[in-house]
């Protein structure tokens, strides 16, 4: 992280009017689990490009995970309407929200957009949606499918909530739907 945090210091040095070099710095800042520079930059980042829709999505995205969801989330539905053809992974923060929310529902209604057959955290977030639900069979094949793509995943589990900075009510519904699933 000390190099990147470097790389993207040095490209908003180099362009203080570059959105992107902005938000790359944010990003670094968010893995190194300093969330007060990072909400600091991005509000540089969406200050020089407001209508940018990927750089809306890609703030709302990670905003959303680290703790601001309703302005993560309303940022990703404001990229939709400048691009409706948005990545697919913005739909994990919709189907996200709405889990750690207890509506899983809708959580397994966004998951269900994502057409990603071999990324594993599909099958991930539809395992614990469909456990949420008590469609425990679903959640187990789904679980079987994710560990396919993943086989360490149980390995992987605490060190990938930590580093993605993830609020406690989502941690609490991941843990809770995965050990309904079938994975301890």
């Amino acid at each position: 992280l000390a190099r990147a945090l470097a790389a993207a210091h040095e490209a908003v040095r180099r362009d203080p009017t570059n959105a992107d070099a902005h938000a790359a710095l944010a990003l670094v800042y968010f893995f190194a689990q300093d969330i007060d520079s990072y909400f600091t930059v991005t509000e540089q980042a969406l200050s020089l490009s407001p209508n940018d829709a990927w750089l809306l999505g890609e703030i709302g995205h990670y905003t959303a995970f680290a703790g601001d969801w309703d302005r993560g989330v309303a940022m990703i539905e404001q990229a939709k309407t400048l691009d409706p053809l948005m990545p697919l992974e913005r739909y994990f923060v919709i189907g996200h929200n709405h889990l750690r929310k207890g509506e899983a529902d809708k959580a397994l209604a966004a998951y269900l957009r994502i057409d990603m057959p071999e990324y594993y955290p599909v099958w991930r977030s539809r395992a614990i949606a469909y456990a949420h639900l008590g469609r425990l069979d679903e959640a187990k094949d789904a679980v079987s499918r994710m560990l396919e793509l993943y086989p360490d995943y149980q390995d992987d589990l605490w060190p990938y909530l930590r580093d993605w900075n993830f609020s406690e009510d989502f941690v609490s519904a991941t843990v809770e739907g995965l050990r309904l699933a079938g994975l301890d």
